[in-house]
């Protein structure tokens, strides 16, 4: 008999937003792709239906899987076929773990729990559904999603704990598996806490006062069988730097970047007891010492030697510190995937996602940045501030490529919404992934969708956040960028709307908008003489009386001027020929 059999994998977001470094967070993604890849295989690639017969499904193979798999299956018992699904899935975790503990070169508090938290945290659930006719697919499909959605609420998975007292700093929940003793002690001196820190960095690739568990361990030691499928990990603050990685190529050459690294790692290198990344822009920052050297006395003689390399080249600029974080997922997928009545549709559907997602890594690498998870449409990336806008509206072209075909039984395209997230480099990676969840479901509210949601995130001072229309934002965004970078208006005109907006916002409108304008003539540039360009107050009589609000407005301001300092840093100041264009 033929059986359309539903499976899920997990856990996926709690488990995934549970990292402190970059590494945890790609390896966490990765992870549950491979067990979605084994559950494939053991089901045949013959028969799969979600992900597409075309992708490939073996161990380490690039592509990132969904955590969900459908298939058409003959069998007689397909329980037996969802134990056999769960087993791979199993065995592939199980795989994974010992690869990772390889890499664990001190002993462990207890092995057994370590072992034990990584067992426990497999979620997988199944239905299967007898497919009579495939002129029957639709209702086969969605009751077998309705009896999937009715397994995931019967939980009865238990996490092992032990006897300790430390819990991860990850997830805050497991219970750490480091040895105690390994940690300096509180009142320890400085000699112990280097000895101890240069150990705990060498031995389990943990910081010191970093506790982890054996997930977190795995998460941090493992790697894929295959070295050329080992992605380059940066930090935040990596991204966060490039565009003045930029500036020193566009001004002193290309090997420069290159070259202050290695005099900055080496600068390290004496006090940590184990190489450190030379690649890597967080040596840009003297702000990330103090991640790597617990004590105050050998921070600042490396700040001290940083300092000099800058003077050295006769740098004064210093990087920016922040970065962006895209989330980007389609719209009415689920209605779209609803409206393939049969099996043939689906098929094609899963392969343009497919396809699309293959595409991914490449088009946000052209714009310096790095893909962290792209499964089907689903986006997880980092990006340097300066080219992130552009990056976006790359992606959302593709996307509308590849689901041109398809739409829901109402006629609606299926259309990308993107939430960005600017983030300053040293904010726990754990509260960004945080921010970044809640943004991309507000991104999702857009009327019609094809949203784009920008949100600030400073760490001192106010989140704020803009919300709007794929592509028209972006193009609001690039006037005001560029309005910033030819100097046209200041950075002070939007702090001093906002407080206009806030002090008199209750008074008639139009003489707040008059108000507004007269703000703007006035504030254009700091110590200019020239008058503001006529056409440039004729696009903000334009905004404002469009009933786009002020304090909105004001917001866009002070976000593009985020924008335009990492451009200006990239590519230069914005020339006056620029401003006259």
């Amino acid at each position: 008999m033929k059986y359309l059999f539903i499976c899920s994998v997990g856990p996926v977001q709690d488990f995934i937003a549970t990292a402190r470094r970059s590494r945890d967070l790609w390896y966490g993604s990765w992870m549950l792709s491979e067990l979605s890849k084994a559950v494939a295989r053991s089901l045949g690639k013959e028969n799969l239906i979600f992900p597409s017969k075309e992708t490939d499904i073996n161990i380490g193979s690039k592509p990132s899987l969904s955590n969900k798999v459908l298939a058409l299956l003959e069998c007689e018992h397909p329980e037996e076929v969802g134990e056999k699904a769960h087993e791979a899935a199993k065995n592939r975790l199980v795989a994974l773990r010992d690869e990772a503990f390889s890499h664990i070169h001190g002993e462990l508090d207890s092995k057994t729990l370590a072992k034990e938290q990584v067992d426990d945290l497999l979620e997988f659930y199944w239905s299967a559904v007898p497919l009579k006719d495939e002129n029957d697919y639709h209702r086969t499909r969605a009751k077998a999603e309705a009896l999937l959605s009715a397994r995931k609420a019967t939980r009865n998975f238990v996490q092992k704990e032990g006897n300790h007292h430390a819990k991860s700093s990850l997830d805050g929940k497991r219970e750490s598996v480091i040895p105690a003793e390994k940690y300096p002690q509180v009142n320890a001196d400085k000699k112990e806490i280097e000895s101890k820190s240069k150990v705990l960095y060498r031995k389990y690739g943990a910081r010191h006062g970093e506790r982890l568990s054996g997930v977190d361990l795995m998460k941090r030691l493992g790697k894929p069988s295959e070295k050329s499928l080992i992605p380059k990990f940066h930090s935040t603050s990596h991204y966060a730097s490039l565009p003045f990685r930029d500036m020193l190529v566009r001004t002193l050459g290309d090997n420069v970047p290159k070259k202050m690294l290695k005099e900055m790692g080496d600068a390290y290198e004496d006090f940590i007891g184990g190489d450190i990344p030379k690649d890597d822009g967080s040596l840009f920052y003297a702000s990330r010492v103090s991640d790597f050297i617990p004590d105050s006395e050998k921070q600042e003689e490396v700040k001290g030697k940083i300092e000099k390399i800058y003077q050295g080249y006769g740098i004064k600029e210093r990087p920016s510190p922040y970065y962006a974080l895209l989330r980007a997922d389609g719209d009415n997928m689920g209605k779209v995937i609803d409206n393939q009545k049969s099996i043939g549709n689906h098929q094609k559907l899963s392969k343009k996602l497919s396809d699309f997602a293959k595409g991914v890594p490449e088009i946000v690498k052209n714009y310096d940045g790095d893909v962290i998870y792209a499964g089907g449409d689903d986006i997880l990336a980092y990006l340097p501030l300066h080219t992130t806008l552009d990056c976006i509206s790359a992606l959302d072209t593709a996307y509308q490529n590849a689901m041109s075909d398809f739409e829901t039984k109402d006629g609606e395209k299926t259309t990308l919404s993107a939430a960005l997230l600017i983030a300053h480099h040293l904010t726990p990676l754990s509260d960004v992934m945080e921010l970044s969840r809640s943004a991309e479901r507000k991104a999702k509210e857009v009327p019609n969708k094809n949203g784009l949601l920008i949100l600030a995130s400073k760490r001192s001072g106010e989140d704020r956040e803009i919300r709007g229309k794929m592509g028209e934002l972006q193009a609001r965004f690039k006037t005001l960028i560029d309005f910033h970078r030819s100097k046209a208006i200041s950075k002070g005109t939007a702090y001093e709307l906002q407080k206009l907006y806030l002090d008199l916002k209750e008074i008639d409108m139009e003489a707040l908008e008059a108000e507004a304008i007269r703000i703007i003539k006035r504030k254009h540039e700091s110590g200019s003489r020239e008058k503001i360009d006529e056409k440039i107050l004729e696009q903000f009589k334009e905004w404002i009386k469009q009933e786009h609000p002020l304090n909105l407005l004001a917001k866009e301001m002070i976000i593009a001027s985020l924008f335009a300092s990492a451009l200006n840093m990239a590519k230069g100041k914005s020339t006056k020929q620029e401003k006259n264009s």
